[in-house]
């Protein structure tokens, strides 16, 4: 038994060894940390660009400009990688697939820390690619002279957005995911008080960005608490869905599953 115990941990090193080795591993996170500094390219540079165009300071310039990136910021790098990593591109959607159970056997607990690093790599490359390309240092800390918002609106409010994200994903068709995401996250960077950022990674990078789309660092951690309430909230809504009933239509009916995306029915 000694002995076992002694081999126990070195088998899980070696598997975890081989499994970082793997082709497969390197080319998926490559790709989620490309389409997350896709998205947030898109976020950053869209109102840099709409502000500059109009040469004024004029804000609905640049929400326009911060909407339209949003939507083209999600719709193109779910859609073009929803089949090859599964087009996550944000650590809530990684954790949600993997505690829900709608992940394949290929989406390890080392495969989604690898993807949550990936995603907030990109997510400050990202960052970084815009700001140089308006002739911006690559990183500046984002420190508001106003007063800070109320927190508690503002918690809610990442919740609220996060969660609806969340189970627009797992109630939609497959196809439809991309599609959905885009249109709810773009009417909400409307209709939301924080502007619906809905991505920790995202947040993160965000808050050292100093552009209309950005975030004051002091209030990092209540908008990461929110979107992280909002993962809690859909994984124990799912559990309780699941609980009631009885599981029968998850277990019995056959799924479809991406080589390392969501399984969808």
């Amino acid at each position: 038994q000694r002995s076992l115990r002694c081999i126990y941990p070195l088998r899980l090193i070696y598997q975890a060894t081989i499994s970082m080795l793997s082709k497969s591993l390197w080319a998926t996170c490559l790709a989620e940390l490309v389409g997350t500094a896709f998205l947030i390219f898109s976020i950053l540079a869209g109102p840099l660009t709409g502000l500059n165009l109009d040469n004024t300071s004029n804000p609905a310039i640049a929400l326009i400009g911060t909407t339209i990136g949003h939507i083209v910021g999600l719709y193109l790098p779910i859609k073009a990688l929803m089949n090859f990593s599964g087009g996550h591109i944000n650590p809530n959607v990684t954790l949600m697939v993997k505690l829900t159970g709608r992940a394949p056997s290929e989406l390890t607990w080392l495969r989604v820390v690898c993807y949550i690093t990936s995603q907030i790599i990109g997510a400050f490359l990202g960052t970084m690619f815009a700001r140089y390309m308006m002739g911006l240092v690559a990183l500046e800390i984002d420190r508001s002279d106003e007063p800070v918002s109320d927190d508690g609106r503002m918690f809610v409010s990442e919740m609220y957005c996060s969660a609806g994200l969340l189970i627009m994903i797992l109630v939609m068709a497959k196809d439809d995911i991309p599609t959905g995401v885009a249109l709810f996250v773009g009417a909400n960077v409307w209709f939301s008080t924080t502007g619906c950022f809905a991505n920790p990674a995202g947040t993160l990078a965000r808050g050292f960005s100093n552009t209309f789309a950005g975030l004051d660092v002091a209030q990092l951690p209540v908008y990461i608490g929110g979107e992280l309430a909002g993962l809690v909230l859909v994984i124990i809504l799912d559990k309780a869905l699941k609980f009631l009933d009885g599981d029968n239509a998850v277990e019995d009916e056959p799924r479809v599953t991406t080589e390392f995306g969501m399984q969808k029915v």
